[in-house]
């Protein structure tokens, strides 16, 4: 059991949280989408529909947790971009953590991205 808790606390962004003496994630990269919008040719996410999105209350929901507390999150997809939601998402995700949000996007929407960046 050691050797498996010193594994997720060196390679899988695990840390010992002092005031309980669990471990919890330190970092998350959350996955808002499946679809994209850019066509590259090493990946096929392009190619799907976006389903089995989480709404706005499963996400709040999911990071209603304590685990999650200074937890550094990505946001990721596909192209999360493409969430109309996404500002929703960053908030509630940047309230339940306590830090910033991390966005992983490819920039062909840079005019949305820039809106985003300015709300946020």
């Amino acid at each position: 059991m050691n050797r498996y808790l010193r594994f997720l606390k060196r390679y899988a962004g695990f840390k010992l949280d002092n005031i309980t003496g669990n471990y919890r994630p330190s970092t998350c990269t959350f996955i808002v989408t499946d679809g994209c919008n850019a066509r590259c040719v090493m990946c096929n996410y392009w190619k799907m529909k976006p389903n089995n999105e989480l709404t706005i209350d499963e996400v709040d929901n999911l990071f209603s947790s304590q685990l999650w507390e200074g937890c550094h999150v990505t946001v990721s997809g596909g192209e999360p971009l493409l969430r109309t939601d996404l500002e929703q998402i960053i908030k509630i995700v940047h309230k339940r953590t306590g830090n910033k949000v991390d966005i992983n996007t490819n920039s062909f929407l840079f005019k949305r991205m820039e809106k985003l960046v300015k709300e946020c």
